[in-house]
C-alpha cells in the first residue's frame, strides 16, 4: 500500500491506479493458471483410476470370454451360464463406467 501512495505522490494517480489494475490481473491470472492446474491433476487422477478400472474389467471379461468358449466346446451348460453372468456383469459395469465419464467429461467420452 505505500509503495502505492509513493507511486500516486511521484507518478499521478493514473499511473497508480495502471499499476493496481496490473497487480488485480497478476493475481486474477495466477488463480486462473493454479485453478486449472488442480483441474487437470485431478482429471489425470480420475483417468488414471479409471483405466486401472477398465483394464480390470477387461481382463475379467477376457478370462470369462475364455472360460465361456472352452465350456462352449465341452457343451457345459453350467459353466457357459456362469461365465454368461459375468460377461454381463461387466457390461453393465463398463455402463456405468461410462456414465460417469460423459458426466465427468461431457459428452465427449464414451
Amino acid at each position: 500500500m505505500e509503495q502505492l501512495l509513493k507511486i500516486v505522490e511521484t507518478q499521478g494517480l493514473g499511473v497508480a491506479l495502471a499499476c493496481a489494475m496490473g497487480v488485480v490481473c497478476w493475481v486474477l491470472l495466477k488463480y486462473i493458471i493454479n485453478s486449472h492446474k488442480e483441474d487437470r491433476e485431478a482429471w489425470q487422477k480420475l483417468m488414471e483410476e479409471q483405466r486401472s478400472i477398465i483394464t480390470n474389467h477387461l481382463s475379467h471379461l477376457t478370462s470369462s470370454s475364455n472360460e465361456l468358449a472352452k465350456a462352449m466346446e465341452k457343451h457345459d451348460l453350467n459353466s457357459i451360464n456362469n461365465s454368461q453372468r459375468i460377461i454381463e456383469a461387466i457390461d453393465n459395469q463398463t455402463d456405468v463406467i461410462r456414465m460417469m465419464l460423459e458426466k465427468v467429461g461431457g459428452n465427449n467420452a464414451g
